[in-house]
């Protein structure tokens, strides 16, 4: 198939260009902030260096500019950027519990000697 257009960034490719684009013609933020979830982690799987970069934020903000256009505004980037840091923080948190008898019984002998 032919294009128009040269492909913008060869990491992401045109697939992924092309959904922002798409992205970018919706009306919403609120239509738009699980796609740019969506779009962030396709970009983080492209760009994996970006994952430790001091300006992260800014790095997103700028690709995802130039990909969905002016309509996406950088306080909407910004928000599906720490929403996917919260993702992503919960998915590398140690959610185990203690299930060790033996600490229980010693936590209520601890409260029962301070009662």
């Amino acid at each position: 198939m032919r294009y128009n257009e040269t492909m913008f960034n060869r990491q992401l490719g045109r697939n992924a260009q092309l959904f922002a684009r798409e992205i970018g013609r919706m009306d919403t933020p609120e239509a738009r902030h699980p796609y740019l979830r969506e779009l962030l982690a396709v970009i983080e799987e492209a760009r994996p260096e970006w994952a430790e970069a001091e300006h992260k934020a800014s790095l997103y903000t700028h690709l995802l500019r130039e990909l969905c256009g002016a309509v996406v505004g950088d306080d909407e980037i910004e928000a599906a950027v720490r929403a996917r840091e919260a993702e992503a923080a919960l998915a590398t948190a140690d959610l185990s519990f203690d299930t060790d008898p033996s600490s229980d019984a010693q936590a209520d002998a601890r409260s029962a000697d301070a009662g």
